[in-house]
């Protein structure tokens, strides 16, 4: 079934957004021996599915990340080069009540930690006919 596929696919991308991230938190103590690496390869581990330990992103972007999962992301992630960029959430269809989500990072993230409003700062996009998974 398509939709059944398609759902598994966000699953592990979500996943991997979550990996991805792991590796880039601020406390992050995340590290890849050269002995582990050697046993990741004997054993056939996607070397893709573990995360780096770049620590790249930021306590804001932390805090953000984790607010997106209790509100139920498949998963989320900094995007760009850290250090300030942004935090992509993905979540289905069903899951998004932008404007619950919204409410949640004003009165969690925004209104403590900014200037700035949820409204102005985050947005939903779709994807569309012609997209595919990677």
């Amino acid at each position: 079934d398509n939709a059944e596929g398609r759902s598994s696919e966000l699953l592990k991308l979500g996943n991997l957004m979550n990996v991805g991230h792991c590796g880039d938190c601020v406390d992050g103590e995340f590290v890849i021996t050269d002995t582990q690496l050697d046993s990741f390869d004997e054993q056939n581990v996607p070397i893709y599915e573990l995360s780096g330990a770049f620590k790249a992103s930021t306590v804001a972007l932390d805090t953000l990340q984790q607010i997106l999962l209790q509100q139920h992301a498949l998963g989320a992630c900094l995007t760009g080069a850290g250090l300030g960029g942004c935090v992509i959430g993905l979540f289905t269809e069903k899951q998004l009540h932008l404007s619950n989500i919204q409410d949640v990072l004003q009165a969690s993230y925004f209104s403590v930690h900014t200037t700035h409003s949820s409204e102005e700062s985050v947005f939903e996009v779709h994807s569309i006919n012609g997209a595919s998974f990677l």
